[in-house]
């Protein structure tokens, strides 16, 4: 007998007399015989997507379940009692009550991986940490209890024990052999009863592993049970976990051994060079072209660029610091004065605080104790020591000037000790009060009460301090002092941007705004000049230059002043080392003009002596050169200043165009175009920060994608600290950091891994535009949108955090690769000697050999280019791909695809050059000297070095292509497998898929049931390297697809290539977020598309009047600023506000166009990035049909258009004719292969019938030819010969033809007619050409009584049968030819219902 099963939601046909758990066990194993096909209780199709979510949640309750049933498993066993029957039921019970019941394999494949990966993960992620810390290898220490519990044990005896080793293979053995003990048991304490071992499957496994089915035991004896069936558990795991463990090591060897394989080398050097050799001749070429704007340096060589980089990514990422800190004192002071009254509430207290905060910065270090807020007075000291910092690093600068003669000795020092003084109270003095100093501005100044005051105190003070002058000499003194403070304010004494700006374009002419372009780092006099008495001591004067006692703006201008004055001034000294002077650089220059502005020449050559204008310096503008202003003495009676001029050593040298460029930014005009200009760009930016930064699933996927960039390099390995990397990012930016982290995440801020995300900081930049006040108006106020809109900056901060995450935890990996080579060749990655460092660089292993601050040692510079090569930063983006980010209506995030075109190039590159890396004689000889080596024992440390250098180069190129191609391909055929499909089947289904889906990486969801509604999902979002190969996929993909329908290899090979194309620059000439919006809503006069979206959706209709279209357009633009985070509750629409996904899935609402979303399907997305898409094939064949009779229209319309025309002659309507019918040959035969793909897919007879016919414009005739593979040509009818014999003979119009030639075009259909689809094409042009010549054309004009006689257009016929093509071609043309016109189409028209 039988009985009836549910489970999941289903009914299965189970023995009777079993009880709950041994049902459980024959549906879970495929033992038990389902009673209902794969549906839902309403007869729906389960959906594999929320089919996988409930697996997910299914479980992690099962984790749970299982660590609950092992615990009341022990209790029976020594109380004897049946709890963990009870914790079963109750937790099968909870997944039927909040539907976790997956039913598909898919789903039940995902509560399984859920379950074990809950355990296993943290399991492997403890035992790989105390690994490292066992070994001594731990980059950070632990920072959550859990982890610091594994470097515990890791350090203890017992660990070492365990996991650590001198040689690797042992250390790996150890780490295999613990990782899967700990694994095994994880497995045996979560595994849920009723978990099936692999045994029970398979009988080749041990029976002993086989678990026990549960047979109605009671008490102990049923805990025993479940006890043993979990020791399986946990012994399977630890043999499985074993084997694994025993794989990774064969993998990693076998790229070893590609590595070590004689010729792989020297053909990796070869391509290498090959590679260097190619770009520089197309760096080179066009006068340089390329390099300036297709590369990052844009033409200035890679040691320049980078020291820019050093100064922009030091003032920047200490301004970000600086910000932090800041806010972190501002939360903590709203916290102290919302939580006591002794201060003040609200603003009032705030305020308070943030004016003892100033006095705390300027030294009072007692200023924030009453407050007893630790976190406030922490906050406060790490700003106090960021200053003092910068002021060291400043004091060193100016001491190695001194030292380097590039400043003003006496001056300097004067600084020097000003600093040391200051040091612990320094922050800079900011005015905003602008002045004028011309006669009629101080004398309306004079006329102030402020100024009166001003006087009078200062008089006071000059009298006090001298008892001899008369008060008229006092107050003539103190007005002369006034005067000059104010005068020299202007530029000394630290007035605002806004300010300075006012003094300047008023009283200065400012030589580099006339060029269009200002320095972009210029050194300030001000912060080293020793501060007027007076201001010091005359509060008044304070006042009446409107002192800025703000303690935020005063600390942002300190940090940056001194951050951007440490980076520029070594810049400019350095650069200036490398000056020539012209008598030296002539040689170089003569070569260099002789050859067409090729070949080296001298990057800095010295001004001294030289006149501008004179022939010397036109020499110099003709070679490229630029000269940077006037160099200021600072050396003898005349020397006034600190510093030669704002370029530092620099001023008043000759430099390269492509360095001045690098050096200098553009001064933008002021007019109404830059306005509109920047305000679209800020419209722009607005729109891509709604769809990117506030979109949930965007932010998971950013997650995703980092996975590749950091894998595709090989920086994933098992001990790789994921952990300790987040920590360093997102605590430090949360102010939780230690003071190790905050050492390693400034390190990591200067050497430009920061803060890098291409989408924010595009975003960023593009809400920042400004021309002018009006665009800064509206720039101002959507920032202080998004700083005040809860939650925007700190999904932005995050969106940029995660980018900066991936970024570390590449610079870890790099970093480990080479300090682990680097010793296994016997050095010391920590000291390596300059010269070996050198040698590193010479043979292309080492980009550059220091960073420009000196701070950092080697192997982090080092590791830190290879990070920004390697992975996608905005600072590195083309200035070609940042001037496309200007244009309004081009492109999305155009620097993301550009950067990967970049890093792919670099990754192989570098996989190159380190797969062929080999030891020069040089090196051998730096490594010798490095450790006292013999000639032997350096030659032994330079081929080991050799061979772990090549095999990081084997393992970066082979994680390039596992991430690139491997992967995804694996991914996706896995999930065809599992839908029991093939890519046969998912290429049948291509020619349904939207077409902007060509060349991507789907993943199949389910198999096309009877209703042809197909499941993907797209993996190409969160695959970043797919932008290099959709290309050539979607080229393969129309190149196959052409052939399968039998187009021409000249029609495949272009139809490919121009795909491959438009895939490729879609992200740069594609339209913007909000221009799509725009060109949607916009008239077609107008150039808009006239109410419709792109793929074809009304946004607004011809009927509606002014006023409904402007709500509608406004309404749909508006959608496009909409955030995607607030799109999942409600959405913007032509039609108005309608539910959003998640508002429309708890509701039960379906979408306009009909769908339903599901709420498991949407916990999917938001979780994991994957968001199902749904194909309805029968529903896509409809609008492939609408394409089809669009062409079919537009080929008869091009004929009858020519025919028509009263200056064709009847050649030119044959041609016309045959042209029209071979372009309704390839739209048939297109169509004919769409059909085709609708078969393979599943779809009947009936359905194809249904969508051609009863949803679009097909006609049963031309259905039934669609159908069988038989062309169908344009059909001729007397309507058209009527009409054009009226207009001839009967109007007495001018025609050059009196009537069509019929019996022309019929011998054309009758050999065209029922010629077979799969052919290339007619090929009817030449036999038409050939007949052409040899029959000439002859018709008699009818009588037009008979004309008016004539029939209309051949009504339509039922379904056509298969036609022979064996009938008589010469019995068909005798019938066709009729005595005139008239006749012969009457009988091509009796002709053609005999073929339908």
């Amino acid at each position: 007998m039988a009985q009836v099963f549910t489970y999941g939601g289903r009914q299965y046909e189970v023995p009777d007399g079993i009880n709950y758990n041994e049902a459980v066990n024959l549906v879970s194993t495929g033992q038990a015989k389902a009673l209902e096909s794969s549906s839902d209780e309403d007869g729906g199709v389960i959906s594999t997507t929320s089919d996988i979510a409930q697996g997910i949640g299914a479980g992690l309750v099962g984790a749970v379940q299982g660590i609950a049933e092992t615990g009341a498993a022990a209790a029976d066993v020594v109380f004897d009692t049946d709890t963990s029957r009870s914790v079963t039921k109750g937790f099968e019970s909870a997944k039927e009550y909040l539907g976790l019941t997956p039913e598909t394999t898919a789903g039940q494949t995902a509560e399984t991986l859920t379950t074990f990966g809950a355990a296993l993960i943290p399991v492997i992620g403890w035992v790989g940490r105390a690994s490292s810390a066992a070994r001594g290898a731990a980059a950070f220490t632990g920072s959550g209890k859990f982890m610091k519990s594994a470097e515990t044990f890791g350090k203890s005896k017992t660990g070492k024990a365990l996991l650590a080793s001198d040689n690797n293979i042992v250390a790996r053995t150890k780490l295999a052999a613990t990782t899967s003990l700990a694994g095994g048991a994880a497995e045996m304490i979560v595994a849920p009863d009723g978990t099936h071992t692999l045994a029970d499957s398979f009988d080749v496994l041990p029976e002993a592993l086989q678990t026990e089915s549960d047979s109605g035991l009671q008490g102990r004896d049923e805990a025993y049970r479940r006890l043993r069936n979990k020791l399986r558990m946990g012994v399977e795991g630890t043999a499985t976990g074993a084997a694994f463990e025993a794989l990774f090591p064969v993998l990693g060897t076998t790229t070893r051994i590609v590595s070590m394989t004689p010729g792989v080398s020297p053909l990796a050097r070869g391509i290498s060079q090959g590679y260097d050799y190619i770009g520089k001749k197309i760096g080179d070429s066009f006068n340089g072209a390329p390099r300036k704007y297709f590369t990052s340096a844009g033409g200035a060589e890679r040691e320049i660029y980078e020291g820019i980089r050093t100064v922009q990514d030091l003032s920047e990422n200490q301004a970000e610091q600086a910000a932090r800190l800041m806010s972190e004192f501002d939360r903590n002071a709203r916290k102290v004065a919302g939580g006591q009254k002794l201060f003040g509430r609200g603003k009032e207290g705030v305020q308070q605080a943030y004016d003892d905060l100033l006095t705390f910065l300027e030294g009072d270090l007692k200023a924030l104790d009453k407050y007893g807020n630790k976190a406030l007075v922490g906050a406060a000291t790490k700003m106090r020591d960021q200053v003092d910092e910068l002021s060291d690093m400043a004091l060193q600068e100016l001491k190695l000037g001194v030292e380097a003669g590039t400043v003003n000795e006496k001056k300097a020092m004067a600084a020097i000790k000003e600093i040391e003084h200051n040091k612990g109270s320094y922050l800079r003095r900011i005015y905003e009060g602008a002045f004028n100093p011309d006669t009629a501005s101080m004398k309306k100044l004079t006329k102030t009460p402020a100024y009166k005051k001003t006087v009078n105190e200062i008089t006071k003070l000059i009298q006090k301090s001298d008892k001899t002058i008369t008060k008229a000499d006092a107050v003539a003194k103190a007005e002369q002092e006034i005067q000059g403070v104010i005068t020299k304010g202007i530029l000394d004494e630290g007035l605002s941007p806004e300010a300075t700006a006012v003094a300047l374009s008023k009283s200065f002419d400012v030589k580099a705004q006339k060029l269009g372009r200002v320095p972009l780092y210029q050194l300030s006099e001000n912060m080293f000049q020793k501060r007027s008495k007076f201001v010091e001591r005359s509060p008044a004067l304070r006042e009446l230059m409107n002192e800025v006692k703000d303690p935020k703006e005063l600390f942002m201008r300190t940090v940056s002043d001194l951050s951007t004055f440490a980076g520029a001034e070594r810049f400019y000294r350095t650069l200036g080392q490398r000056r020539s002077t012209y008598e030296e650089a002539l040689p170089l220059l003569d070569g260099f003009l002789k050859n067409g502005f090729r070949g080296p020449r001298p990057l800095v050559i010295s001004g001294e002596n030289i006149k501008p204008g004179s022939p010397v310096d036109s020499t110099l503008n003709a070679a490229g050169y630029v000269r940077l202003g006037e160099r200021q003495a600072i050396e003898g009676k005349g020397a006034k200043t600190v510093f030669a001029g704002k370029y530092g050593d620099l001023s008043g040298e000759y430099i390269q165009k492509e360095l001045y460029n690098a050096i200098t930014t553009p001064v933008r005009n002021d007019n109404i175009a830059t306005e509109i200009l920047s305000v679209a760009l800020q419209a722009k930016g607005l729109s891509q920060m709604a769809k990117t930064v506030l979109n949930p699933v965007g932010q998971v996927r950013n997650f995703a994608s980092g996975t590749f960039m950091a894998g595709a390099n090989g920086n994933l390995p098992r001990n790789a600290q994921l952990g300790e990397a987040f920590d360093a990012v997102f605590k430090k930016i949360n102010g939780l950091s230690d003071t190790e982290k905050d050492r390693f995440f400034t390190m990591v801020s200067d050497l430009g891994l920061v803060d890098g995300n291409l989408a924010v900081n595009e975003m960023k930049l593009l809400l920042q535009d400004t021309a002018g006040a009006g665009s800064q108006r509206t720039a101002n106020a959507l920032n202080s949108l998004i700083n005040k809109t809860p939650g925007v900056k700190a999904l932005q901060q995050l969106y940029s955090d995660t980018d900066t995450f991936w970024k570390v935890v590449g610079f870890t990996g790099e970093k480990a690769k080479f300090s682990a080579a680097f010793r296994k060749a016997g050095l010391d990655p920590e000291n390596m000697t300059s010269d070996m460092v050198r040698q590193l660089q010479a043979s292309g292993l080492a980009p550059r050999t220091s960073e420009l601050t000196g701070r950092y040692n080697f192997l982090d510079v080092f590791a830190s280019d290879i990070v920004k090569e390697t992975m996608p930063i905005y600072s590195r983006v083309p200035e070609v791909i940042k001037a496309i980010r200007r244009v309004p209506v081009a492109g999305n995030f155009v620097a993301f695809p550009a950067e990967i075109l970049r890093n792919t190039s670099n990754i192989l590159q570098r996989g190159m050059t380190e797969l062929g890396f080999k030891s020069t004689d040089e090196l051998v000889a730096a490594i010798k000297a490095s450790r006292n080596l013999t000639d032997e024992q350096a030659l032994a440390a330079a081929r080991q070095l050799e061979r772990e250098v090549r095999a990081i180069g084997a393992n970066r190129l082979t994680s390039y292509v596992a991430s690139a191609a491997v992967i995804p391909t694996a991914i996706q055929r896995a999930s065809l497998m599992a839908n029991d499909m093939d890519e046969e089947d998912l290429e049948a289904m291509k020619p349904f898929l939207p077409f902007y889906l060509e060349g991507q990486k789907l993943m199949a969801l389910n198999k096309p049931g009877k209703d042809g509604k197909f499941e993907y999902s797209n993996l190409s979002y969160m695959m970043p390297y797919d932008f290099m190969l959709a290309p050539a996929r979607r080229a393969l993909e129309i190149y196959e697809r052409k052939g399968e329908i039998g187009a021409s290899e000249l029609e495949q090979i272009t139809a490919a290539s121009w795909g491959a194309f438009s895939s490729f620059m879609e992200p740069f000439a594609g339209e913007s977020l909000i221009a799509e919006r725009l060109q949607d809503a916009l008239p077609r006069e107008y150039f808009g598309r006239g109410g419709e979206t792109t793929t074809g959706a009304p946004v607004w209709s011809d009927s509606n009047d002014v006023g409904t279209k402007i709500q509608k357009s406004l309404l749909h633009i508006a959608g496009g600023m909409m955030p995607t985070g607030a799109e999942l509750g409600v959405r913007v629409t032509a039609r108005g506000l309608e539910p959003g996904r998640l508002t429309g899935a708890f509701t039960q609402t379906p979408t306009a166009a009909g769908q339903q979303y599901d709420p498991h399907e949407e916990f999917l997305s938001l979780t994991t990035g994957m968001r199902k898409a749904v194909l309805d094939i029968p529903e896509s064949l409809s609008y492939r049909a609408y394409g089809f009779t669009d062409l079919r229209r537009q080929a008869m319309g091009d004929f009858s258009r020519t025919a028509k025309a009263n200056n064709t002659t009847e050649d030119d309507i044959i041609r016309a004719y045959a042209s029209a019918n071979e372009d309704l040959f390839r739209a048939q035969r297109d169509m004919y292969g769409i059909i085709q793909s609708a078969k393979k897919i599943g779809l009947s007879d009936e359905q194809i019938y249904r969508s051609l016919r009863q949803r679009s414009n097909i006609g049963r005739s031309e259905f039934g030819f669609l159908l069988e593979g038989r062309f169908r040509p344009i059909s001729l009818n007397d309507k058209l010969f009527k009409q054009v014999y009226e207009e001839s003979v009967v109007d007495g119009k001018p025609r050059v033809t009196k009537e069509l030639p019929g019996r022309a075009l019929s011998n054309i259909y009758g050999r065209l007619v029922n010629q077979k689809l799969e052919q290339e094409s007619l090929g009817f042009e030449q036999r038409q050409r050939q007949q052409t010549v040899q029959q000439p054309v002859a018709a008699a004009a009818p009588p037009p009584p008979a004309v008016a006689q004539a029939g209309a257009a051949p009504a339509q016929m039922a379904a056509p049968a298969p036609t022979s093509r064996s009938q008589d071609a010469g019995g068909i043309m005798s019938f066709l030819s009729g005595g005139n016109p008239i006749d012969a189409i009457k009988n091509l028209q009796i002709f053609q219902r005999t073929q339908q």
